[in-house]
C-alpha cells in the first residue's frame, strides 16, 4: 500500500545523472544513522535481513530500499514487546521539459496508519528535511497518515458542533420560545442564513421542513450567539450630538453610533444567564480557537500530530 508520496521540483543546483545514486544513498545513510531504519531487507518476500546499507537501482533513475523498523510497544499488564514492520521507499528521478523532478514513495503492506503510531510521520518529515534545501518546491501528493488523522478528527467535529447547536436551541426555545431567533440574533448572521438556506434545504430534501437556522450558519456565529448581550438604549443628553443637530458641528455617523452605543444598558447576557451554568469559564475562547482548527480539518488540509 502506498502510504506517502511527495515530489520535489525546481532544483536549486544541478544534480546530474551520475550524482543521483549518491544523492539517494546519502538520504538512506542518514535515515539509518538517525535510527529510522533498523535493518535492510534485500529480498522482501523472504524477509532476509542484512547488516549493511543497501539501495538497489531498479532501472535508470529509479532507486529502492526496503527496511525493517522495530519498536518496543507497551502491552497489557505492563509487558514490553517488540513490533516490526517492513517498509519500501522508492526514489524516482524524472526529467521533463520543465526540468528535473525527484519523487519519494513510501510503501508498506504491514503498517496501518493510526493516530497513535508516529513512525511514518517521523520518517516522511525526516526525508523532507534532508532534501528540502535542494529544491524550490515540494508538492505533497499522497499521505495516508495525514488522512487517518483527518478521518479520526472529522466525526468528533461533527458531534461537537451538533451538540453546541442542540444546546443553544434547547436553552433558547425553553426560555424565549420559537421567536428567539427573530428577537435576538444579529442582522449579519440572519443575512448569512438567508443567503444559504435554499442550498442546504435542496441538498437534503428529507429535512426541508425543519427549522435549520443554526444548521446554516458557521461555528463562529454560534459563538456569537452564546456570548450575545441584548442591550436596551437608555437615551441621555450628549453635547456632541446636540451640536451636530444644530449645525454647529460636522455630522459624523461614526461619532453618533459611538455615543448611542455608550448609552446602552445590558438587559440580557446569554452567557451569564444561561450558558455559564453548564460550560467552563473559558469556553468562548476555546471555541474561537476550535473554529480555526476545525476549518483546517473540514477544508481537507494536510494534518500532522501537532
Amino acid at each position: 500500500m502506498l502510504l506517502v508520496q511527495f515530489t520535489c521540483i525546481a532544483p536549486k543546483h544541478s544534480i546530474s545523472t551520475s550524482k543521483q545514486a549518491a544523492y539517494v544513498n546519502n538520504i538512506f545513510s542518514s535515515l539509518c544513522n538517525d535510527g529510522y531504519i533498523n535493518a535492510v531487507v534485500v529480498d522482501c518476500p523472504s524477509g532476509t535481513k542484512i547488516e549493511k546499507d543497501v539501495v538497489q537501482e531498479l532501472s535508470q533513475g529509479i532507486f529502492c530500499s526496503s527496511h525493517v523498523h522495530e519498536e518496543k510497544v507497551q502491552k497489557e499488564k505492563g509487558l514490553i514487546e517488540t513490533s516490526s514492520d517492513v517498509f519500501t521507499i522508492q526514489y524516482i528521478w524524472e526529467t521533463y521539459k520543465t526540468g528535473l523532478q525527484f519523487s519519494v514513495y513510501i510503501f508498506s503492506d504491514s503498517y496501518k496508519p493510526s493516530p497513535d503510531k508516529e513512525y511514518i510521520e517521523n520518517l516522511k518529515f525526516a526525508i523532507k528535511k534532508l532534501v528540502k534545501n535542494d529544491w524550490g518546491k515540494i508538492e505533497w501528493m499522497v499521505d495516508q497518515d495525514s488522512e487517518c488523522l483527518a478521518t479520526n478528527l472529522y466525526p468528533e467535529i461533527f458531534r461537537t458542533e451538533n451538540q453546541i447547536r442542540w444546546m443553544i436551541t434547547d436553552l433558547m426555545t425553553k426560555y424565549y420560545g420559537s421567536s428567539w431567533w427573530d428577537a435576538f440574533v444579529p442582522a449579519d448572521i440572519k443575512k448569512k442564513y438567508a443567503a444559504r438556506r435554499g442550498g442546504y434545504k435542496g441538498a437534503a430534501p428529507g429535512f426541508a421542513n425543519i427549522d435549520d437556522h443554526l444548521l446554516s450558519i458557521d461555528i463562529g456565529d454560534l459563538n456569537t450567539i452564546i456570548g450575545y448581550k441584548h442591550v436596551k438604549w437608555v437615551p441621555a443628553f450628549d453635547e456632541t450630538i446636540n451640536l451636530m443637530i444644530n449645525g454647529k458641528a460636522e455630522w459624523k455617523d461614526g461619532k453618533v453610533q459611538e455615543v448611542l452605543m455608550s448609552q446602552g444598558s445590558v438587559e440580557i447576557d446569554f452567557w451569564d444567564k444561561h450558558f455559564s451554568k453548564y460550560l467552563p469559564s473559558n469556553f468562548l475562547d476555546l471555541l474561537a480557537t476550535y473554529e480555526k482548527n476545525r476549518n483546517h480539518v473540514a477544508h481537507n488540509k494536510l494534518l500532522d500530530r501537532q
